[in-house]
């Protein structure tokens, strides 16, 4: 393994959740589960894991091409708070101490690319979480700082096929401001559900 602990998929994540719930058994608010206390954690110490304007570009398919930068920035922006928010929900009944389990990349996995040395999944589930084990999911892609993830799949599926469809029906009738106020809308939704100030 490199210094940047990223020559492979299971590494990097194993990486990127060992960081965060470090940090999160940290803090107080942490382990206690409160959501703008994770958030914060997942702002930290996931993030700098996660290459999102991928996520972003693959999700708006060819009308992230024709958008414009600024119009590409603002519905980036939306789109990375709402997944991050999503994440932090399905965080929620992780408990400290917690025993995570990395599945071999790409094992079980019939939706995942062809290309397992460029783009791949893998597969977790956290014991010991309230009531039964939480799975969560990662898809990663092999960037030159290393592998990176781009998206989640959680109990609502993979983040990125669940909004593709929304993403062209919405850019199609109210344009791209109309996109990036649905993100919005959505985003504050959630925040508020959650009990957390949305950015």
């Amino acid at each position: 393994m490199s210094a940047s602990g990223t020559d492979t998929p299971e590494a990097l994540v194993r990486l990127a959740i060992g960081s965060l719930a470090r940090a999160i058994d940290a803090d107080a608010d942490g382990r206690a589960g409160h959501a703008a206390a994770l958030l914060r954690k997942v702002w930290e110490h996931f993030l700098p894991y996660t290459i999102w304007d991928r996520a972003t570009q693959l999700t708006a398919g060819r009308y992230w091409r024709q958008a414009a930068p600024d119009q590409r920035m603002r519905i980036a922006h939306e789109y990375r708070q709402l997944m991050l928010l999503t994440y932090v929900e399905a965080l929620l009944p992780v408990r400290a101490g917690a025993a995570l389990e990395v599945e071999p990349a790409g094992s079980g996995d019939a939706d995942a690319d062809a290309d397992a040395d460029a783009d791949t999944i893998v597969r977790t589930r956290i014991a010991g979480a309230a009531g039964a084990a939480l799975a969560l999911d990662y898809r990663l892609a092999r960037t030159p700082s290393g592998w990176r993830i781009y998206d989640l799949k959680t109990g609502g599926g993979w983040f990125i096929m669940r909004y593709q469809q929304a993403f062209a029906e919405e850019v199609q009738r109210n344009g791209y401001v109309g996109l990036r106020d649905r993100l919005r809308r959505e985003k504050e939704g959630l925040a508020a559900r959650l009990g957390v100030a949305p950015d």
